[in-house]
């Protein structure tokens, strides 16, 4: 849990400056922080169903990541920006996107006017942004500084095929034929890839901020073959009624299965066969199927 003067110091650092219309209160009631490649977009389009959820109109806020990690700078403001003009066009969006764009990328209240949108008010709120995950600790001390009730879910997919799932979508966008030694050579992409599927760094960062009961760990395994079982969990967590679901057994983003060489798998293995055994050693080898019932 986290330190109280370190919390203490975090909450003045982010305090929102005078003046301004967004509520500084106006903050998540949970995040999902991923991991990326783990079906974080099905569970958005199903908690949008439940009209006791509100989650923002982007899926994807990248509010920590932006302020946090300097890497994630310039494509998430760009990503944003790009959203917030497609906003911008609709005659009923205006007055929100201004609401937000008043504000710096940075300021906590460009965070809070995110959630000041007519349909959140009385719901529990929440936002699902899976580089959150690689957040240094500074920036998970934020996220409990702004509001230490938060509830945090992240789903385990098994580390491997995250990862493979994750270069194959790189090498997608990049229009390549084969995730090969000669693709992952200098892509810095690949680093960011692989650091999505190092679990017990996410565990350890995330965990020695928030108590357990305020984290919730779900399994890629049970989306496939307990949806519904899964979705239960997560309103019981979340506190929020049990409802009925359009299209939970439908997949998303399935990606192309694109050839990955025998050299770049090994690599994989090397780096991410000690990621199975933490889970193990956490989980019980349960996870490798789902941790639900039947």
């Amino acid at each position: 849990m986290a330190d109280q003067h370190a919390v203490a110091h975090i909450i003045k650092d982010v305090a929102p400056a005078a003046g301004g219309a967004a509520d500084p209160t106006a903050t998540p009631d949970f995040l999902c922080i991923g991991a990326q490649k783990t079906a974080t977009t099905w569970l958005s389009r199903l908690l949008r169903q439940n009209k006791n959820v509100f989650i923002p109109p982007m899926k994807e806020v990248h509010y920590f990541n932006h302020v946090h990690v300097r890497s994630h700078r310039p494509w998430a403001a760009k990503l944003l920006n790009t959203v917030l003009d497609r906003f911008d066009r609709r005659e009923d969006m205006k007055d929100y996107v201004a609401g937000i764009r008043q504000f710096d990328r940075d300021d906590p209240r460009w965070y809070s006017a995110v959630f000041e949108h007519p349909r959140a008010e009385g719901k529990v709120k929440g936002e699902i942004t899976p580089a959150y995950a690689v957040l240094p600790k500074a920036g998970v001390e934020q996220v409990y500084a702004m509001n230490p009730d938060c509830k945090i879910l992240f789903i385990v997919r098994d580390p491997i095929d995250r990862a493979v799932s994750h270069l194959r979508m790189i090498a997608k966008k990049r229009e390549a034929e084969i995730v090969d030694e000669a693709f992952v050579e200098g892509n810095a992409l690949v680093e960011g890839a692989i650091a999505r599927s190092k679990y017990r760094q996410v565990f350890e960062t995330w965990r020695s901020v928030f108590p357990d009961d305020q984290f919730m760990t779900l399994f890629f395994p049970d989306i496939a073959k307990r949806p519904e079982k899964l979705l239960a969990r997560v309103e019981d967590f979340l506190g929020v009624p049990h409802v009925e679901y359009d299209g939970a057994e439908e997949k998303k983003h399935v990606s192309k299965k694109l050839p990955v060489s025998a050299g770049v798998m090994a690599m994989l293995e090397e780096e991410l066969l000690p990621e199975r055994a933490y889970l193990t050693e956490t989980f019980g080898p349960g996870w490798v199927d789902g941790m639900l019932d039947d």
